[in-house]
């Protein structure tokens, strides 16, 4: 599971993973993992055949099985979801259209306030316009959010955080450290 974390980082973010699973894997599930074209869903599989090996040789209980394959079919559409955020693009006339909206509601603005601002007019057209922009600008900004700008989500320090909950579950004293911000940025 470990590795099924850092493997969904790393593929949302077009990096290698093989440094951060090569920890939790055996040789022939991380060379298997490695020859993959697609790390995190050989992961799944490996971990949905382990679990079937755990079954067939009772070390489930019955009841415990389907929760468990529930659990990796969940994350298989967490993985897919993942996906069809990052490979689906904002298209370009859209994003084109949002822009020229936006400037063209901001430009005639003042021309519907004016009777009812007054002198205030151009205070209030700017802070209306730059509500408009800045929204403008964080539906751009919010495209992509596995990368490693600022304010993409933090995907580091949630694999580091799943890796050290999962190794503290199995009481392995060799936990790491939570990631700390740098600058003010979780990454």
């Amino acid at each position: 599971m470990i590795a099924y974390g850092h493997a969904l980082r790393c593929h949302l973010r077009n990096e290698d993973p093989a440094e951060q699973i090569k920890h939790f894997l055996s040789g022939e599930d991380l060379a298997t993992v490695l020859e993959s074209t697609h790390r995190p869903l050989m992961i799944l599989h490996q971990l949905g055949r382990d679990l079937a090996v755990a079954r067939d040789r009772h070390w489930l209980h019955e009841l415990n099985f389907p929760f468990m394959d529930a659990q990796l079919n969940e994350l298989s559409n967490i993985l897919g979801g993942c996906e069809r955020i990052k490979n689906t693009p904002i298209p370009f006339s859209y994003s084109v259209l949002i822009h020229r909206i936006v400037a063209s509601y901001c430009l005639f603005l003042p021309f519907g306030l004016v009777e009812t601002t007054g002198v205030l007019t151009p205070i209030v057209v700017l802070l209306i316009s730059y509500a408009f922009f800045e929204l403008d600008a964080i539906g751009d900004e919010i495209e992509n959010p596995f990368g490693l700008q600022p304010n993409d989500l933090p995907l580091t320090a949630i694999s580091r955080n799943i890796e050290i909950n999962l190794l503290e579950l199995i009481n392995n004293p060799d936990r790491p450290e939570p990631l700390k911000p740098e600058n003010d940025i979780l990454m």
